[in-house]
């Protein structure tokens, strides 16, 4: 299992509070909304992970499941601020909405693989093939293309602007025996070793598709709506609640019910690396990047030292 959290302004503090459920007080969110400097960029990829490899002289076979969750987004900072303080704060002020735009998928897959190893004197070549079976848990896309938020001074009314669009499927992952889409993958790479040289290995993950079924919600939406207290008898008085669903029906009003069919954010990786003292130190990378997101690469340098001695093998891993 594997987890990474990224953001170039949201701070660690604030996202474990969040996670956590914790009391934001007024002071803590000031103290972030103070550093703030236009977007926000956040990003959150797991992953769980099962499955073994059986070995027959140079092939290899693999069976495996794993579970992803990818959250990928970038806040406008006004938005922010309506998020974390409200819209009284601001009376008198227009709040401008620029592009803000906000991924969440969360998939399943089964998957089967073969690995073949090519030898020639010193070198070794591996190359390796996954077909996945993908079972579509959530599916949360909603981009803010433009828009503003004006609260009148008194508070009389508030007035709404937005450009916007949006696709979603049911969201079922608390349950992972209820599925609300399904699609297939591939998962490929190609390694060279040179031993007690240097060793490479290029590939390509995830690179497959969803086709999402279950209470597929899309809708576009252009609209300046204002509302004028919770008395007003038109369709634009202030809603009762302000769940998400209140909120989506309240703003997309042309719903198309048909299924769609989305890309997975797949990646493509490289893994490098040069071996020392009769192969017992090794300094590497290993570096990632997905096309698809905002925070789209990562990086990691590590060095591995293995020593052995009297029939035991230990190995040390620094990174960074």
């Amino acid at each position: 299992y594997q987890t990474h959290n990224n953001s170039d302004q949201i701070t660690n503090e604030f996202a474990q509070a969040v996670y956590n459920s914790e009391y934001l007080s007024y002071e803590f969110k000031t103290k972030l909304l103070s550093k703030l400097n236009g977007s926000s960029y956040v990003n959150r990829r797991s992953l769980g992970e099962i499955g073994s490899w059986i070995r027959q002289d140079k092939l290899s076979y693999y069976l495996g499941l794993d579970f992803q969750q990818i959250l990928d987004g970038r806040i406008d900072e006004d938005i922010t601020k309506l998020l974390l303080m409200g819209n009284a704060p601001y009376a008198g002020e227009q709040l401008d909405f620029k592009e803000t735009d906000y991924l969440n998928v969360y998939f399943n897959r089964i998957k089967l693989g073969l690995s073949k190893t090519l030898e020639y004197a010193s070198s070794q070549h591996t190359f390796t093939g996954i077909l996945a079976f993908t079972v579509g848990q959530n599916y949360n896309y909603t981009e803010l293309k433009s828009g503003f938020l004006y609260t009148q001074e008194d508070g009389e009314y508030v007035e709404l602007n937005i450009a916007a669009q949006t696709q979603m499927s049911d969201t079922v992952w608390g349950d992972l025996l209820t599925f609300a889409g399904y699609g297939a993958g591939i998962d490929f790479d190609y390694s060279f070793l040179k031993k007690q040289n240097y060793f490479l290995s290029i590939g390509v993950k995830n690179l497959g598709f969803i086709n999402w079924s279950k209470a597929p919600f899309q809708s576009v939406a252009d609209t300046n709506i204002q509302f004028s207290g919770i008395d007003d008898d038109s369709e634009n008085k202030i809603p009762d609640d302000f769940s998400e669903s209140t909120l989506r029906n309240l703003i997309f009003k042309n719903v198309d019910r048909s299924s769609f069919s989305k890309m997975l954010p797949y990646n493509l990786h490289l893994s490098a690396g040069k071996f020392f003292m009769q192969s017992s130190l090794y300094l590497g990378i290993n570096a990632y990047y997905y096309p698809q997101l905002h925070l789209n690469y990562r990086a990691e340098f590590f060095l591995s030292w293995n020593i052995s001695e009297a029939n035991k093998t230990r190995s040390y891993n620094f990174s960074a």
